[in-house]
Parts: C-alpha cells; sequence; structure tokens
C-alpha cells in the first residue's frame, strides 16, 4: 500500500530549506485564503457529513457512537485502561480535549509551532530519538521511515507501533491488510496491520454492539462505598434480633423472618421501579421519571452525586436504605399482624411513601432539598417516616389480646441486634457522604458519641426509677442516640453530637412514659424511639448545623441558629411535618386497601394470636425443639418429686418464659 509519504508529498519533498512549521504551508490545498480553518475536512472531503462536520469520525466509522461523540478513545480502548499510563492520551493530550480539535494540528501543536523544539516535541518522539525532527510526519516519527523516505518495512512489525510505540504491546502481529486503506485511499495496494490484529476481541465488539466508552472510576472510593453498602446490609438482620428478643417466644420467629422478606421485596422492587423514582437525574420537584426503569439506561454511567463511582453502586447503597426502611414498622404490630399482607404493604409503602420522601430529601431535583432542609443519613426518609407508619398501621390493627409490656424472652438477641444495628449506624452514616473523606470521619465520631451518650443517659433514667442499671434500657438508649444524630450526623461537630444523644434518649424515654394515655398499642415503642428521635433529630439539626463541618469536602451551606442562619430551624420543621403527614396519611389508605381484599385480612385470630403467630403464619417456631420437650412433659416422669429442666411457657405470668430448674435434691444425686 502507498504510504503517508505518497499522501502528504508536500510534506516531505526534497525542496524543504526552511520546513514549513504550520499545515497551510504543509497542506495548501486544506486551507481558505485566510489560512485559519484548520482541519483535514478538504484534504478528505469524501469523508465528511452533509453538515460538513469537522472530525474522525468518517474517517473511522467503527470508532464512533450514533451520538458521534467518540474518538480514537473507542478506537485505542486499551491504550487509555488505568493500567497503561501511557497511550495515545499522553503522546497527544490537545487531540482529547473537550473541545475535540479536529484535524492533525489539534493531534501535534507542538510539531507545527513556528517554534519547534525538542523540549516541545519530546512529547511526541519517543525518547531514543535524539535530533530534533523538522516539520511534518517523517520528522515527527523517523523510526517509522527509511533513509528513502519509504515506511520502513524491515522488520514485521507494524506501522502503528511504529507511529505510536507507547500506545501498544511490544509484540506486535504480523503485517495484513489494513483497514487504513479504506481510510487514506482506496488505491492503496501496500500491505499494513489491520486493527483486527491488534484489538480482535474489541474490534468484534465494536462491530456487534458499536463502541464501548467505559468511564474511569476512582478504585478507591468504589471500594469504600462496596465496603458501606455491605456492612450496613447487617443492620437488616439487626433489626430483625432487636425485634426477636424483644418479643414473646411464640411470636418471635416472623419477625426476622418479615426483615429478611424485607430485603428480598424492596431490592426486587428497587430494581423494577424503586432506582428510577428516586434517582432519576432529570425529575420535577416532587418525584423522578421512568427513564430507569428495569436498571436501563445506565450502564456504566457516573454517579451524579460523585462521577468517581458508578451510578449502579449508589444505586445499591440506597436500595439497602430503602430495604431496612419498613422492617422497623413492623415492631409496632408485633404478635398480631399477618405475614402476607405484611410483605405486601413493604413492597407498595417503599413505593408510594419512601421512594417519595427520598427524592425530597437527597435528590437534586426534590423540593426539600431546593428548599435547603438538612438530612445527611434520613431522618425524614427513614424515621420520621416509621414512626409515622407505625403509628397508623398499630392504628387500623387495633390493640393485643395482652397489651401489657412484656419483658424480652431473650434479651442475647436484644444485645446482638443492638450490636449489628450500632455497627452499620457508624458505616451507614459515614458512607451517606459518598466519598471516603475526612467529612466520613467526622459522621463516624459524632454517630458513635451519640449513641454512647443515648445509651448512658436511657440507663441513667432506669437506675433513677429501678435502681438496676438495665441491660435492655442501655439498648434502647443507644438506639434513640443513632435516630437523633442520623439527620446532622455531617453537619454537626462531636461536641454538638452530646447533646443530640442525651436529648434524644430524654425525650424518647419520657414519650414511653406517656404512651399508656394514647389509645394506640404500638407493641416495641417505634413511634417513641423513631418517630419522636427523629423529630427531635430534624429539629436540633436545624440549630446546630454549621457551615465548617461540610466545608472539609466542599459542600456549601448556610448553617443553622449557631452560625445565625436561624430560619433553617423552620425550614426543618416543615421537613418534618411534611413527610410524618405523607407516611402517616398514605399508610392508612395502602393497609385500608389491602384490608378491603379477600384473604388479605391484616390481623390474625385472637386465638392465633394467644397460641402465637410462628406456627400458624410459618408452620415453624424460634424453638422447635424446646416445644417438642414442652409438649410432652405431662409425659416426663418426675424423679425425687423434681420435674427434669424444660423451657415453659407461663400463662400466669403473660406469656413469659421461665426456666424450670432441678432442686436441691437432684443436685444432691
Amino acid at each position: 500500500m502507498g504510504d503517508i509519504k505518497r499522501l502528504f508529498p508536500e510534506a516531505f519533498s526534497e525542496v524543504t530549506e526552511q520546513p514549513s512549521s504550520d499545515l497551510g504551508k504543509l497542506f495548501p490545498e486544506a486551507f481558505t485564503t485566510e489560512r485559519s480553518t484548520a482541519g483535514i475536512r478538504n484534504l478528505f472531503p469524501e469523508a465528511f457529513t452533509t453538515k460538513s462536520t469537522p472530525g474522525l469520525q468518517s474517517l473511522f466509522p467503527e470508532a464512533f457512537t450514533t451520538e458521534r461523540t467518540a474518538g480514537l478513545k473507542n478506537l485505542f480502548p486499551e491504550a487509555f485502561t488505568t493500567e497503561r499510563t501511557v497511550g495515545l492520551k499522553n503522546l497527544f493530550p490537545e487531540a482529547f480535549t473537550t473541545e475535540r480539535t479536529a484535524g492533525l494540528q489539534g493531534l501535534f501543536p507542538e510539531a507545527f509551532s513556528t517554534g519547534a523544539t525538542a523540549r516541545t516535541v519530546e512529547k511526541i518522539i519517543p525518547p531514543h530519538v535524539n535530533k530534533v525532527p523538522e516539520a511534518g510526519l517523517q520528522s515527527l516519527f523517523p523510526e517509522a521511515f527509511n533513509s528513502s523516505g519509504d515506511i520502513n518495512t524491515s522488520t514485521k512489525r507494524n506501522i502503528l507501533s511504529y507511529l505510536f510505540p507507547e500506545a501498544f504491546w511490544p509484540v506486535m502481529s504480523n503485517q495484513t491488510n489494513s483497514s487504513f486503506q479504506q481510510v487514506f485511499s482506496p488505491n492503496v495496494t501496500d500491505a499494513m496491520t489491520d486493527i483486527t490484529t491488534v484489538f480482535p476481541n474489541q474490534t468484534d465488539l465494536l462491530a456487534e454492539n458499536g463502541p464501548l466508552e467505559i468511564p474511569h472510576f476512582d478504585n478507591g472510593e468504589v471500594a469504600w462505598l462496596l465496603a458501606c453498602t455491605a456492612i450496613t446490609w447487617l443492620m437488616i438482620p439487626g433489626v430483625g434480633f432487636f425485634y426477636n428478643g424483644m418479643a414473646p417466644r411464640k411470636s418471635s420467629l416472623v419477625l426476622i423472618v418479615t426483615c429478611l422478606w424485607s430485603v428480598a421485596l424492596v431490592s426486587i422492587q428497587w430494581y423494577i421501579i424503586g432506582y428510577t423514582l428516586c434517582l432519576s437525574n432529570t425529575g420535577g420537584p416532587f418525584i423522578g421519571n421512568v427513564d430507569h426503569l428495569f436498571l436501563m439506561n445506565i450502564g456504566a454511567s457516573p454517579a451524579a452525586s460523585n462521577p468517581e463511582v458508578p451510578a449502579l453502586l449508589v444505586g445499591i447503597w440506597y436500595c439497602l436504605f430503602a430495604a431496612i426502611t419498613p422492617t422497623i414498622i413492623i415492631g409496632a404490630v408485633a404478635e398480631r399482624a399477618r405475614f402476607l399482607p405484611s410483605v405486601i404493604f413493604i413492597f407498595i409503602w417503599s413505593t408510594v411513601v419512601f421512594d417519595f420522601l427520598t427524592y425530597w430529601t437527597w435528590n437534586p431535583n426534590g423540593w426539600t432539598y431546593l428548599l435547603g432542609a438538612l438530612d445527611f443519613g434520613g431522618g425524614t426518609p427513614v424515621h420520621i417516616s416509621t414512626g409515622f407508619a407505625a403509628l397508623a398501621y398499630a392504628l387500623v390493627l387495633g390493640k393485643r389480646d395482652n397489651p401489657k409490656d412484656k419483658p424480652p424472652h431473650n434479651m442475647t438477641h436484644v444485645i446482638l441486634g443492638t450490636s449489628f444495628i450500632w455497627f452499620g449506624w457508624l458505616v451507614a452514616n459515614a458512607g451517606s457522604g459518598l466519598k471516603p473523606n475526612l467529612r466520613a470521619v467526622v459522621v463516624f465520631i459524632t454517630t458513635n458519641m451519640a449513641a454512647s451518650i443515648g445509651g448512658v443517659t436511657w440507663a441513667a433514667m432506669d437506675y433513677r426509677k429501678e435502681k438496676k442499671f438495665s441491660a435492655f434500657g442501655f439498648c434502647c438508649g443507644a438506639v434513640c442516640g443513632l435516630v437523633a444524630i442520623t439527620p446532622a450526623s455531617g453537619y454537626v461537630s462531636p461536641s454538638s453530637s452530646l447533646v443530640f444523644g442525651f436529648l434524644g434518649a430524654v425525650c424518647c424515654n419520657i414519650c414511653l412514659s406517656l404512651k399508656r394515655f394514647l389509645p394506640i398499642d404500638d407493641a416495641f415503642d417505634v413511634f417513641c424511639v423513631h418517630g419522636i428521635g427523629g423529630i427531635v433529630g430534624n429539629v436540633l439539626t436545624g440549630i446546630f448545623a454549621q457551615k465548617s463541618v461540610p466545608a472539609v469536602d466542599g459542600t456549601h451551606i448556610e448553617g443553622g441558629w449557631v452560625d445565625g442562619n436561624w430560619k433553617q430551624v423552620g425550614i426543618q420543621l416543615l421537613d418534618t411535618l411534611v413527610g410524618g403527614a405523607w407516611s402517616f396519611i398514605w399508610t392508612l389508605v395502602i393497609l385500608f386497601v389491602i384490608n378491603k381484599i379477600p384473604g388479605l385480612n391484616l390481623r390474625v385470630p385472637v386465638e392465633v394470636e394467644r397460641q402465637g403467630i410462628d406456627r400458624t403464619e410459618l408452620g415453624e417456631s424460634m424453638y422447635q425443639h424446646l416445644d417438642d420437650i414442652v409438649s410432652t412433659e405431662n409425659e416426663i416422669p418426675k424423679k425425687n418429686g423434681v420435674h427434669n429442666p424444660v423451657f415453659v411457657e407461663s400463662t400466669e405470668r403473660n406469656n413469659v418464659q421461665e426456666v424450670i430448674k432441678n432442686g436441691e435434691e437432684v443436685s444432691q444425686m
């Protein structure tokens, strides 16, 4: 095939006493009389569209998408991976600017400047070239040509390896028919390497699906958010164990199972419609659009909130927030809610309530976000929404057959659940900024401090009344501190977080003392802990938010009352009231509709409630082997007048588990 000398004879003429320094002298036919339109349009007019769009699109059609946005990066994707730091982009940085300058001048600007020197050209020329090149491609790439000016074919290496040595592997394929034959001239007959021999897999992919442009993501930030997402998942079984330990033994297993079902159902809901409703970039102020149904049109696009991580990763991050939120509600209707209607409620509630509140709060197009409401970790979408939803759910189902407070049937599970919740909450709040930076460190500290102060405060209040340091009280207080600090964790200092933990525990504890005046049976006090705790946290955020805390990662806010912005308190109150009302009203509507569907009655019969819903709803129980022992207790002969040790359910003590121990007579045998 003809070489570059044949294509550009003006660039290699023997009469070049003073080498040309610009394209106008090298290729005069390519320029207007004003010599201002730099490019190859006039050299290759057949290569351009009817709109005369300058560029390499028509020269390398396989390298461009239908949107005509891709370039050499798609043609040589291997040259731009993070593992290959030296490639075309580093050789010709000016050629890949946002303006995408068309023409050789954009590719080789240093070669055509009037003051071309060895220093300016060494960016283009491989380091082993020692002489100062003259203008023209032969001077730019002398190693590609022999002494007569012809393409150097003395070796089996292809022309691309000569022109762009840094961009290719050391071992090149043999020369074969070249795709450049169609690029430069239909009359070219000499053989050059086809790009398919260099990038066979990529070429096949281009031919089948068009070019792929994979954005560069920061591996460290991706790893950080992946780890945060995985650890946050632990909060879901944490809630299950926490509720399981608090419930009577006969109705405890269903609570853990419901939490796991929530993960499954909400993940499906998020895939179908949740992602697009919450994270659409072009939605209105009220809700997102449906551009990303079934996760369509996302691909490898970066997240709008952090371009260093994929949008899909941010999606699964918020998916876990969506999965854990409805599990909180179920604690309010423990012992009496049917399983099937509960999980149907979770699916619908996540769409109608959580997705809307999440969009308002965290999407840059949401109306409360635009209003200036501050909510770092989910005060309104997670806690206020679940607190008021729990109140509505308990109101619809009515009181339990025996609504008196019962001690936890398994404190080990309560403590285990608290541990998972505390651990996961630290990471959930710290990861809410989506970046591993100093602000995440501050969030981690404020979250831990609030939980610590909350646990100690609640335990102290219980000691004042009972003269005992209640383990259960400490766990409740820690959760209250976590709830209160959540909306403020990314906006307040560690010192301010002490106030959140203290007031969160105090206000929630007082609410528990007053709940007997309410005609609603909230089994596990979800409204007092999450509803009241969320309100306290939202209001205190308006007071204690500081500009300096989010400023460490470049985020600007007006601050709260401590920074002189007293209006922030009003904005926080509005966000709280609207979020609570939206959740309460829609929860009532959803439950009303479900309850009217045949076979989906929300509540179990009283007889089933007394027997325990684990057996009737799941066909299993928490302590199957112990139930078998209890069922045959009357058949076990007494030894020395004392029962063997078994677990039994005591109806005389409100169905709380008791342990029958061997008497002294047995121990003396």
